[in-house]
């Protein structure tokens, strides 16, 4: 069964998706597995530096000794991030626009980028981002223009 961390009561907890709906897999880009692959790396170097003996941690973002990283501090992460690399703060949930406006602007189909978000319907995201779908229609007509010549 799949999970998803939530704070209850004060402490984090695995608890039960929402709904089926809810559960979807991402396609990742060869260039995020490489990512991920090389920060499970670096956790295993850590935990055998430390001599730490627990298993190997199912959570991404886990503190040294294994144990998920809450929210909160994953926020604090970011926004240090942010700031060191001279970029203005936005919220963690912006990166979520981020990537549907580039996906549109890429040419994804709206119905796989809505599947991808986990909208319940297309025109969920229509509405969200309707102002990408807009710039959008400004580059078909100069790329239809630019076929007509």
């Amino acid at each position: 069964m799949r999970h998803q961390l939530q704070r209850v009561n004060g402490t984090l907890a695995l608890v039960a998706p929402k709904s089926d709906k809810s559960i979807r897999t991402v396609a990742l880009p060869p260039v995020v597995i490489d990512a991920l692959s090389a920060h499970r790396a670096s956790q295993n170097r850590e935990r055998l530096r430390t001599g730490k003996k627990k298993a190997v941690s199912a959570f991404v973002f886990t503190t040294r000794g294994g144990e998920p990283v809450d929210r909160f501090v994953a926020i604090r992460y970011f926004r240090r991030a942010l700031e060191r690399a001279g970029l203005p703060m936005i919220r963690f949930h912006d990166l979520r626009h981020t990537a549907a406006t580039l996906m549109l602007e890429q040419g994804v189909p709206l119905s796989t980028v809505s599947a991808i978000l986990g909208h319940s319907g297309i025109q969920i995201t229509a509405d969200l981002y309707g102002h990408v779908l807009a710039s959008m229609k400004h580059t078909a007509a100069a790329k239809i223009a630019a076929a007509l010549d």
